[in-house]
């Protein structure tokens, strides 16, 4: 067996083993859940846990209570006068980024006199965001227990304002039913996508989710794909129905703050402001524990703040320390500083010792929420791959092609369902002139850069560190830095092949303008992207979120976050 084929299996092992785990110890969970959980029997039940094999803290299921602790009181007695602030809730009343969105509430409800009101999912679907292939609900019966209830506990003790989907579901039921029996009714791949409810294409703002739950970068239409796609239309259709009766009912919203904004429930809160012209921000934990990048009405993961990068090169009040701020960035990125896993450590270059000159493709994760939907030349990355392959074998040029696989597919425990290195060997054959570096392999990413003529990325930031190293990237698919002048971003197939012909036969150069490589990299890393002082948005460990005691801590010591938030939320300029 392949070791990649081996760590796949390790992984779903791993997987398996941990819905057991759950399924043995979650009765006790729900006891401890409505009587509370001294901390040496959480610490009892993370060593027995261990003992099966499994890392995992069960601090994850009684968040909630931190969150309505660190928050009690902030929003009782008070009056909010100037409207409401929306939070639609998918991701769980545990979620680090709950606590988030307390913040931002805390902070509107007291200098901007703004209700907040959590707008929370009560277990109102079939199929939801927060299932997928790796995690179906019927091996998890509890998920929908998990998510919610601990709303409740954190209402009761903060006094914020939780309104349940269930009070809206039953809004339009006659239309709902005939439109459910149109769903079940689609029959392919093609019919989903082309769903539309009320002038709202719903298939479309689904498809993300389906590749998600499935965890590829493209359909291919199987039964099994259509089936989660018609059910996850049915829930798209509710919620559509819901969350626009909702915002109906609510007599004046201020804006609407949205966890990520790419899955399809937040695709159709964002449908719905755009088309009510209610402000809208989506936000994301982007480089470290401890960050957060948002944007404006708009993507936030397209990473595109267009408009506010003009601002800041017509300005030109560039810090002098810029420069070494970014090299220094560069430096971190080779460690794994600030990375959630260091995937790129040994290195072996035994297969390249006579390879001579040679061009490097690097792929993504064709999963995350980053790459999903990123397509422009091709339509899909897999597809991107295996027509450079096909290039390489009629044109045979005198560069050899280094094809390395994302690591993160097998050394990730979550990782994609699609393992491409064998089907990528398939396709290469037996080709001399082609070299593949499995993601098992022992080949460190930057030894390759270091090595290499030139780089061909689909959206990945390694197209930004060859930039870095001096070196052409020709960008296939809609990295956030595509059409920057220090990368090659062709405008269809035929250019995009051309110009490799022009780089191999040494007939095109191309340098990266360092300059403008330098802003942009300091402008999204270091301008939009914000750290919090004392606070984690990811806690791999279930660690503690912050250092402080109450919500008046954390927000006093991040003020200048909140004040650039709120300046930003209210710029009519953006």
């Amino acid at each position: 067996m392949a070791t990649a084929e081996k760590a796949k299996m390790k992984n779903r092992s791993y997987l398996r083993k941990v819905f057991r785990i759950k399924t043995f110890f979650y009765p006790l969970l729900l006891i401890f859940h409505r009587t509370g959980i001294p901390s040496f029997l959480e610490r009892f039940m993370n060593r027995l846990i261990l003992l099966f094999g499994v890392d995992k803290n069960v601090h994850y299921f009684f968040k909630f209570r931190d969150f309505g602790k660190l928050f009690k009181n902030d929003f009782k007695g008070r009056k909010h006068e100037e409207g409401d602030l929306i939070f639609p809730m998918m991701n769980g009343a545990n979620n680090n980024f709950t606590m988030l969105n307390l913040m931002f509430a805390s902070y509107f409800s007291k200098e901007e006199d703004l209700n907040p009101v959590f707008y929370v999912c009560d277990g109102i679907f079939d199929i939801c965001t927060r299932d997928g292939l790796l995690r179906p609900r019927e091996k998890y019966p509890w998920i929908c227990f998990e998510c919610s209830k601990g709303y409740g506990y954190i209402s009761d003790n903060s006094g914020l304002e939780i309104v349940k989907m269930s009070g809206f579901r039953s809004a339009d039921r006659d239309e709902v039913t005939e439109e459910i029996e149109k769903i079940d009714g689609l029959q392919d791949l093609a019919a989903c996508m082309g769903y539309v409810f009320r002038e709202t294409e719903l298939g479309m703002l689904t498809y993300k989710t389906i590749l998600r739950y499935f965890v590829v970068g493209s359909l291919s239409g199987t039964v099994d794909q259509v089936h989660i796609y018609k059910e996850f239309l049915k829930s798209a259709l509710i919620f559509s129905c819901a969350f626009e009766r909702f915002i109906v009912s609510r007599q004046k919203i201020k804006a609407v703050i949205i966890y990520n904004g790419t899955l399809v429930f937040d695709t159709i809160v964002i449908h719905y402001c755009r088309n009510k012209g209610i402000p809208f921000v989506t936000y994301e934990n982007f480089y470290g524990h401890n960050s957060l990048i948002y944007k404006k009405n708009g993507e936030v993961m397209n990473l595109d703040w267009s408009k506010e990068y003009n601002l800041f090169v017509s300005e030109k009040n560039y810090p002098p320390e810029m420069g070494a701020t970014v090299e220094k960035f560069f430096s971190g990125l080779k460690r794994g500083d600030q990375m959630y896993a260091v995937l790129n450590k040994e290195h072996s270059d035994s297969r390249l010792k006579n390879a001579g000159r040679y061009v490097c493709l690097f792929t993504n994760l064709n999963y995350d929420t980053a790459v999903i939907g990123k397509n422009s030349l091709f339509e899909s990355m897999e597809a991107w791959i295996f027509s450079v392959i096909k290039y390489w074998k009629e044109k045979k040029p005198e560069l050899r092609l280094v094809i390395r696989i994302h690591p993160g597919e097998v050394k990730l425990v979550t990782a994609t369902s699609e393992f491409t290195g064998e089907r990528i060997k398939k396709a290469a054959g037996d080709d001399e002139n082609i070299i593949i570096f499995d993601s098992t392999d022992k080949v460190n990413s930057y030894e390759l850069i270091n090595g290499m003529e030139y780089s061909l990325i689909y959206s990945s930031t390694i197209g930004l560190e060859t930039a870095w190293a001096g070196k052409p990237c020709i960008v296939a698919g809609l990295p956030w830095f595509g059409n920057k002048p220090f990368v090659i971003t062709p405008s269809g197939r035929e250019e995009y092949f051309d110009t490799v012909g022009l780089l191999n036969s040494g007939a095109m150069t191309f340098v990266p303008d360092r300059d403008e490589l330098i802003r942009t990299v300091y402008f999204n890393y270091y301008c939009r992207t914000k750290r919090f002082e004392g606070i984690k948005l990811r806690t791999p460990k279930e660690e503690p979120n912050c250092r402080f005691s109450n919500s008046k801590e954390m927000i006093a010591a991040n003020i200048s976050i909140f004040k650039e938030f709120r300046d930003e939320l209210f710029d009519s300029r953006i």
